[in-house]
C-alpha cells in the first residue's frame, strides 16, 4: 500500500486535505495528543541545480512510532536562501527548476506524519540554480515556394534552454549535390526572396540562437533546387502627373520579382466616385494617358501586367484624385452690339472662352451713370438681349457674362457702351385750336399728337397774326387764351413744343379766322 493511502486510511479526508494544501494539521483532537515525528537530521537536496535538471530530497532522519508518512513542499528563495515563498503545486519529492527559479535558490520543507501527529523540517538551501545552455531539440524548417522571386521563410525551430532566448539566421546556397554551401549576402532575417542566382541551387537556413549562457546553432535541411519563377509584385504600380482635364498622366510600373527578362502591358481605368467600382477605358493601354472630359470627377488607376516566359502576373495603382476640369477663360471680352436709342434691341456677345466643355453663360445687365460709374444691375435683366427703354437714355451699360462648366464658373464683363439716345417727338398731327373767335372769349389749345421717347412735355406760345405776321404775344403761355381787344379783326395761332429726355421739337397750329368785336 503506498504512503498516502495509509494517510488516508489513518487519518481520514481533514488531514489528507491539510496535506494536499502544504500544511499539514492533526486528524482529530485526540489525535493531536498523540507523539508528533522528531527530526534527528535536516532534509537535504540533491541533483542538478540547473534549469531544467532535477532535485531530489533527501527527507533527513525521523524518530517516531511506525508508519510515518511524508509530504514535501518546495519554495524558492534568494540567492542568499531568503526572503522564501512556496511554490504552487510542488509537493512531490522531486522538483525539476525552470528559468523562473534561474538565480534563485530552493528548500524543501519536509512533513513527517506519525500516528496522527506530525511535525516539519526545512532543508538548507540548495545551489543557485544555473542557466541551461542552448540545445536544438527541432531544425529550422522552410516553408514556402523554392522558385525565383518567391518569399520563403524560416522557423526558428525548438530550443531548450534558458530564456531569454534570441535567433539570427542565415541563409545559405548550396549546389544540388556535394559540395560546400555558401552564406548568401545580405540574406539575415528570417524571410528571404528568391534570386535569379539562386536558380538550379537549393537553399538552407542557418538559425544561431542565443542566450545568457552563450550561443548554439542549427541549420534547416535543404530546399528543393529553385526553379525560375513568374513575375511576383513587389510594390505597386504609380501614377504621376496632373488631374486636369487633358493633363497627361504617366505609369510607372512599381517593383517586380522574377526571372528576367519581364515585360509591361498597360490598362488604364476610370473609377467612379459616387458608385463604386473601376471600369477600363477603351483604348488606354500605353504608359501614358491624357485625361478626357469623359473622366471629369473620377478617379483614374492603371493595371499592370508584367510577363515573362513562366507566366504573368497583374497589379493594381492606388486610385488618383479626382480628375477636374479647367475653369472657363476669358479670351475675349464680352460685346454688346445695336443701336444704342431708346426702343432698340440690343443683344450681347459672350466673347472668347476657353476650358473644360460643354461651357454654359448666364448675363447680368448693369446700368452705368454717363461716365460710366455707379453701375447697378438692372433687375430682371438676365438674358442675352436687352430692349432699351427711357429710364436708359443718356445712361451707358455694361453687361457681365459668367460661364460655367464642371468646375466652375468665371465673370468677364464687356466694355462700357455708348451714351443711350432718346427719339425726339415727332409731330403726328398738328396743333389745333378750339373755341368762339370774338372779344373776351376763352379759346383752347390742343397738343396735337406726338411720337418719341417718353415722357414727352408740351410747352405753348400763342402767337398774333395781322397781315400774314405772327409774332409771339407775351405771357400767353398756357393752352389757353383770353381774347383781347388788340386781336379783334386779326387771327391767332398756338406753337406747341414738345420736350423729352431727346430734345424738343415745335408744331404750329394752323392760323384761326379773324377774331370779331362785339356788338
Amino acid at each position: 500500500m503506498r504512503a498516502l493511502d495509509v494517510v488516508r486510511l489513518r487519518l481520514g479526508a481533514a488531514t489528507l486535505l491539510a496535506i494536499g494544501c502544504g500544511a499539514l494539521a492533526s486528524a482529530s483532537a485526540s489525535a493531536a495528543l498523540a507523539a508528533a515525528p522528531t527530526s534527528t537530521s535536516a532534509p537535504s537536496i540533491a541533483g542538478v541545480a540547473r534549469d531544467g535538471g532535477k532535485l531530489k530530497a533527501d527527507r533527513g532522519s525521523w524518530e517516531a512510532a511506525k508508519p510515518i508518512v511524508y509530504g514535501y513542499a518546495w519554495s524558492r528563495c534568494d540567492a542568499s536562501g531568503g526572503d522564501c515563498a512556496a511554490l504552487a503545486s510542488a509537493d512531490r519529492r522531486t522538483y525539476v527548476p525552470d528559468h523562473e527559479d534561474v538565480a534563485h535558490t530552493l528548500r524543501v520543507t519536509v512533513t513527517a506524519i506519525g500516528e496522527g501527529a506530525s511535525a516539519s523540517a526545512t532543508s538548507p538551501a540548495s545551489d543557485v540554480i544555473a542557466a541551461a545552455p542552448l540545445l536544438a531539440r527541432k531544425h529550422p524548417k522552410i516553408a514556402g515556394s523554392a522558385s525565383d522571386g518567391r518569399l520563403l521563410s524560416a522557423s526558428t525551430g525548438t530550443w531548450k534552454g534558458t530564456p531569454p532566448q534570441s535567433f539570427a539566421y542565415q541563409w545559405l546556397s548550396c549546389p544540388r549535390g556535394k559540395g560546400a554551401c555558401a552564406s548568401i549576402e545580405g540574406a539575415t532575417t528570417s524571410s528571404y526572396r528568391v534570386q535569379t542566382a539562386q536558380i538550379g541551387r537549393k537553399l538552407r537556413v542557418l538559425v544561431t540562437a542565443t542566450n545568457a549562457l552563450g550561443a548554439a546553432a542549427a541549420t534547416s535541411s535543404a530546399s528543393k533546387p529553385v526553379t525560375a519563377g513568374a513575375p511576383v509584385a513587389l510594390a505597386p504600380p504609380t501614377i504621376a502627373g496632373g488631374l486636369q482635364e487633358g493633363d497627361t498622366l504617366a505609369a510607372a510600373v512599381g517593383e517586380w520579382a522574377g526571372t528576367a527578362p519581364l515585360s509591361y502591358s498597360y490598362q488604364w481605368l476610370r473609377c467612379s466616385i459616387v458608385l463604386g467600382g473601376c471600369a477600363e477605358i477603351s483604348g488606354a493601354s500605353d504608359a501614358s494617358y491624357q485625361a478626357r472630359v469623359s473622366d471629369l470627377l473620377s478617379r483614374l488607376a492603371v493595371v499592370v501586367t508584367a510577363s515573362n516566359a513562366q507566366g504573368s502576373t497583374t497589379a493594381t495603382s492606388g486610385e488618383t484624385g479626382p480628375i477636374l476640369g479647367i475653369l472657363p477663360t476669358n479670351t475675349a471680352l464680352p460685346s454688346i452690339g445695336g443701336l444704342l436709342q431708346d426702343g432698340q434691341l440690343l443683344n450681347v456677345s459672350p466673347g472668347g472662352w476657353s476650358g473644360t466643355g460643354p461651357i454654359s453663360y448666364a448675363y447680368e445687365w448693369k446700368l452705368c451713370d454717363a461716365l460710366g460709374n455707379t453701375c447697378e444691375a438692372i433687375s430682371g435683366a438676365s438674358g442675352s438681349s436687352l430692349k432699351l427703354g427711357p429710364s436708359e437714355i443718356g445712361k451707358t451699360l455694361a453687361v457681365v457674362v459668367t460661364a460655367t462648366n464642371a468646375a466652375g464658373s468665371t465673370s468677364a464683363t464687356s466694355s462700357l457702351s455708348g451714351l443711350i439716345a432718346g427719339i425726339l417727338p415727332v409731330n403726328t398731327v398738328l396743333p389745333t385750336i378750339v373755341g368762339t373767335l370774338k372779344l373776351n372769349q376763352l379759346l383752347s389749345a390742343t397738343s396735337g399728337s406726338w411720337s418719341g421717347s417718353e415722357p414727352i412735355s408740351y410747352a405753348y406760345q400763342w402767337q398774333l397774326c395781322v397781315l400774314g405776321t405772327c409774332t409771339n404775344i407775351a405771357k400767353a403761355t398756357s393752352s389757353t387764351f383770353l381774347l383781347g381787344a388788340l386781336d379783334v379783326a386779326n387771327t391767332v395761332r398756338v406753337i406747341v413744343t414738345a420736350t423729352n429726355p431727346a430734345g424738343s421739337v415745335a408744331a404750329t397750329s394752323a392760323a384761326t379766322g379773324l377774331i370779331a368785336g362785339l356788338l
